[in-house]
């Protein structure tokens, strides 16, 4: 039962990536509920869940429910109008236990926030995890799964992930429910600590509480291709079972990153009707943010300081004993085994600790303000305006606004209310004050932007003939809007270029931040503030890029770029080795030359020769008159420029020739006697053979014989 001091609160946080969490597929925001305890009687076939903030377009989005055995999801649907697959994988505990399901939704609809699930009777037990990641495939985004029922505490494992290993580079979600009783029955032991398997993080879960929920817990890795066991580790002084199942979700390069600004990374509601106070209450809350905040639902509940396992400093908001306790540890020591102690004093044995991990905040007087209402009258009423007021200082903060009411259930805004306020409870047909998903009240949270009008928090509820409200409501500050920069290009690029070129290009921010040069097209180079920039193209243009990304005072500056016209580079050639300047019929001789461009040099020839090649050739000589003609040329290509022709000319010149007497003539021989002789060419044209003096014959030879005959008996013989 609430009192008419009650009051809820709804966060607005932001998440930044860091190393611990910074997984591909990326984490951008997670959710988990209270339970509605079977205890209660509070039962409906249909209940609607509402998301921190609304989805970013073709995200994932995955939904973990615990419900009761013995009944099924009639249907999943969402203000996106999105189709939701069946369940992914599932674990049933049996009769009297809960069941288990996860639904993986991927290529979700931009601005999904509101989820509403329908079972086939009506139900109590109910609990709910979200998690919206990108970076996952945008069909067919669910691998291998694994389920198990009679996993024992304390080492529990959903079993191996089936039909096969995760593959490497893969998202694997672990989720395991206590399974002794329906979720929140009170037939289960609490869990005091988790501990994440080898190679996982601990995303959420919860600790010390069996009165309202059952202990749960979410762990998350990427895969490195290994067949491994998901494994967490739960401590309890009595072993349950537990619910437990595993999911690979596909990574690809898909979804939308969150932009910068503060936002809502984690938001965990934490609900105990039976808490031992004076005292304490501690809870679960892996956290990632640069700013976490807790709301103690019941006025005067907690005023002493709340502590947590990394030793932050925690911070009063308000001092007001008449509204809601909210806290915050700025610039925190975040982990994901981090465990927050609320104190509680005697106020109220029953309460709600609504926990929010937050990034994107200012780092330094991050509180703008806080404002409470104490006890304010709303007996009868169906509507409660102005539950609370609050005019925003700063631009781009976070309000959060809590509304406790002494009978709820608060049951959304009414007119008036702030249009981009965003409304957190679970909702449900026959809710009624005894609810302990939230405890009945009103949370909501407004990314303003730069609208710092006042606004009025404006609700609906069921009249009751005696009631009241109370009040509080925080402004948390974004970091200062960066300041704006310019760049200068000092040393411009010139209009044109030649290919195999290089310039010099500088640039200078205002800020006085160093500017990143790089390029793109036909070129290459790159430096800070300046750049040597080489033109490896004669045809594309060569882009030079000047960029200066910012700092925490500086905004991006607009980048700068220039295009250089490329241009072919000219070449000569050279000949390394010249024809001669004449050559005898039949000679040859070698030519070679060389382009100063690299590229190879076409010899050809035409006249008294014939002969060619690539850079060099062997040039015969076909003529004995005439002139050899050699041509040496270079075409170009896409960078270079045709050469200018070169030519050398070689004057043909017969060949000499001599001759071989291969039959002498003999030394004498008498009158009337006849010998042969003989003789060839070098060139191997006919030998021609006469005679003069004692002697006649003769006639042409080519080696064969020719008769000579002696006419005298004195005298010489001359052949």
């Amino acid at each position: 039962m609430q009192s008419a001091t009650r009051l809820a609160i709804a966060l607005a946080l932001l998440l930044v990536a860091s190393p611990a969490w910074g997984q591909t597929p990326t984490l951008v925001q997670h959710y988990y509920t209270g339970t509605n305890s079977p205890v209660r009687g509070l039962t409906a076939t249909n209940y609607t869940f509402r998301l921190p903030n609304k989805t970013l377009s073709g995200n994932c989005l995955i939904m973990l429910l615990d419900y009761p055995h013995g009944v099924s999801v009639s249907s999943i649907t969402d203000d996106g109008l999105n189709t939701w697959p069946a369940a992914a994988v599932t674990a049933d505990g049996g009769v009297g236990s809960a069941a288990t399901a996860a639904y993986v939704l991927p290529n979700g609809a931009s601005g999904t926030r509101t989820i509403t699930v329908t079972f086939s009777a009506a139900v109590a037990g109910v609990h709910a995890v979200f998690l919206e990641y990108y970076n996952v495939a945008t069909s067919n985004a669910v691998g291998g799964t694994a389920s198990s029922t009679t996993a024992v505490s304390p080492t529990i494992s959903s079993g191996t992930l089936s039909p096969s290993a995760a593959a490497l580079g893969n998202l694997v979600l672990h989720y395991s429910m206590d399974n002794i009783g329906e979720v929140g029955g009170q037939n289960a032991t609490a869990v005091t600590a988790w501990s994440a398997g080898s190679g996982w993080t601990m995303l959420g879960g919860d600790i010390n509480n069996s009165h309202d929920t059952s202990s749960f817990a979410l762990q998350a890795r990427i895969a490195d291709g290994t067949n491994f066991d998901p494994t967490m580790t739960a401590t309890q002084a009595v072993a349950d079972t537990f619910n437990s199942i595993a999911v690979e979700i596909k990574a690809a390069s898909a979804g939308t990153a969150p932009a910068a600004g503060i936002r809502i990374i984690k938001q965990q509601f934490y609900v105990n009707t039976a808490l031992t106070v004076p005292g304490s209450w501690s809870v679960f809350f892996p956290s990632q943010g640069n700013l976490l905040a807790a709301v103690n639902i019941y006025p005067g509940s907690t005023t002493p300081g709340i502590t947590d396992s990394n030793s932050n400093t925690w911070t009063q908001a308000h001092t007001d004993v008449g509204a809601p306790a909210i806290q915050y540890a700025q610039n925190p020591t975040t982990s994901s085994t981090l465990t927050v102690t609320v104190p509680l004093t005697n106020a109220n044995a029953n309460t709600t600790i609504t926990l929010y991990d937050i990034t994107g905040a200012a780092t330094s007087s991050v509180l703008a303000q806080a404002v409470t209402v104490d006890d304010t009258d709303a007996s009868n009423a169906s509507l409660i305006n102005n539950a609370l007021s609050i005019t925003p200082l700063n631009p781009n903060g976070l309000i959060i606004v809590a509304t406790g009411i002494g009978q709820g259930p608060l049951t959304g805004f009414a007119l008036g209310a702030p249009a981009t306020a965003l409304f957190m409870p679970v909702t449900y047909p026959g809710e009624t004050d005894f609810d302990t998903f939230d405890n009945a009240d009103g949370y909501a949270h407004n990314y303003y932007g730069t609208s710092l009008t006042q606004q009025n928090y404006n609700w609906t509820i069921p009249p009751q003939v005696s009631n009241s409200w109370n009040a509080a409501a925080v402004e948390f500050k974004a970091p200062p809007a960066a300041a704006s920069q310019t760049i200068t290009v000092t040393t411009a690029a010139p209009a044109s270029a030649v290919y195999d070129t290089s310039f010099g290009v500088a640039g200078t921010a205002s800020s006085g931040l160093p500017v990143a040069i790089t390029t793109t097209g036909g070129c290459t180079g790159a430096g800070s503030d300046s750049a040597t920039v080489t033109m490896t193209s004669g045809t594309t243009a060569c882009v030079v890029h000047y960029n200066q990304a910012g700092d925490g005072n500086f905004a991006a500056a607009t980048e700068v770029t220039s295009s250089t016209t490329a241009q072919k580079a000219g070449q000569s050639i050279t000949v390394t080795t010249s024809a001669p300047a004449t050559a005898a019929y039949h000679a040859t001789f070698g030519v070679a030359a060389t382009a100063d461009s690299g590229l190879p040099v076409a010899i050809t020839t035409t006249g008294a020769c014939s002969g060619g090649g690539s850079g060099s050739a062997s040039i015969t000589m076909n003529s004995a008159s005439g002139t050899c003609t050699i041509r040496y040329n270079q075409p170009g290509d896409l960078n270079v420029l045709a050469a200018l022709q070169r030519t050398e000319t070689t004057a043909a010149e017969k060949a000499t020739q001599s001759i071989a007497v291969k039959k002498p003539a003999p030394a004498s021989a008498p009158f009337n006697a006849s010998f042969s002789v003989a003789a060839t060419a070098s060139s191997g044209l006919p030998v021609a053979v006469t005679t003069t003096g004692v002697c006649s014959g003769g006639g042409s030879t080519t080696g064969g014989n020719v008769l000579i005959t002696m006419t005298g008996a004195a005298g010489t013989c001359t052949v």
